[in-house]
């Protein structure tokens, strides 16, 4: 493994952060590396990409983040295309200094944008036959990178009574869930979102919390797995992410905020039941 190569998994790997005695939270400096790095390696693998190909994706945050990040690390081109809404300055920052090239699309009413985003990205796949795209929202790689999470919990706590985590793209809550629910078969499953989201049945509209409420419906998050699916507007879930920074120094982000809100709930009210986290990422 290269310097950089090594450099990228300690943002991968969590902070194992006690917030209840039956509640543990695994606190990643940004989760997306978990999926971005095993996609790429899969896809290098199977021949999909080449060595200093070209990789696109539409992205609202923290997966372009990542990919842009092992871009820079291992020489490949990156296009990440987004939204006005979607794409702060600082971020902006962020990933034009690690090499990316960013297409920004007009979002007039705040939805996202996500079918200009795609006719966008086809239109990029169109011009060069040889481009990636990783396809987050429907790759099955996605899922299966989180296997080494559950066996991190698992390693942590023991038994598993409860995961609670983002709804996100469905990587992470469902591919965590599926293996721990082969260990754990009454594991409860919560899901952490925010309106509008297309898939609870919302329309596409404006929202404040990059990496929650979709405006498409992620193959990956597979509802048949989820127990329960908790909303958590923007402003609890700023609050939230002080209160972390507050009582157990954590700096983390507001959707981090969001799934430590509904775990601490859950766990005041099963206090026999180990309840485990997600925090996918900490503020910028």
């Amino acid at each position: 493994m290269s310097t950089a190569d090594t450099f990228l998994a300690t943002y991968e790997t969590p902070r194992p952060a006690r917030l209840a005695p039956n509640l543990l939270a695994a606190c990643f400096p940004l989760m997306k590396l978990i999926p971005a790095r095993f996609m790429i390696a899969r896809a290098r693998a199977s021949g999909y990409l080449s060595s200093g190909g070209h990789i696109v994706e539409t992205t609202s945050g923290t997966f372009g983040l990542a990919l842009a990040m092992i871009a820079a690390a291992q020489g490949y081109r990156l296009t990440l295309i987004s939204a006005d809404t979607l794409i702060d300055r600082t971020l902006r920052c962020r990933l034009e200094l690690l090499g990316a090239r960013l297409e920004v699309v007009d979002d007039p009413d705040g939805s996202g944008a996500q079918s200009r985003r795609l006719e966008r990205l086809q239109a990029v796949r169109e011009k060069d036959a040889g481009t990636f795209w990783p396809a987050q929202y429907d790759n099955p790689d996605n899922c299966y990178a989180y296997g080494r999470l559950a066996e991190w919990f698992v390693r942590q706590v023991g038994q598993v009574d409860c995961l609670v985590g983002c709804a996100g793209s469905g990587g992470s809550l469902c591919g965590t869930a599926a293996i721990l629910r082969e260990v754990f078969p009454e594991l409860v499953v919560i899901a952490v979102d925010t309106p509008p989201v297309c898939s609870s049945g919302h329309p596409p509209g404006q929202r404040l919390l990059r990496g929650l409420g979709n405006s498409i419906l992620p193959r990956n998050l597979d509802h048949r797995l989820i127990d329960e699916i908790h909303w958590v507007g923007a402003l609890p879930a700023f609050a939230a992410a002080h209160q972390l920074c507050r009582d157990h120094a954590l700096f983390m982000g507001p959707t981090s905020g969001a799934a430590a809100l509904v775990a601490q709930w859950y766990a005041r009210h099963r206090a026999g039941a180990m309840t485990v986290v997600i925090l996918p990422d900490e503020g910028f």
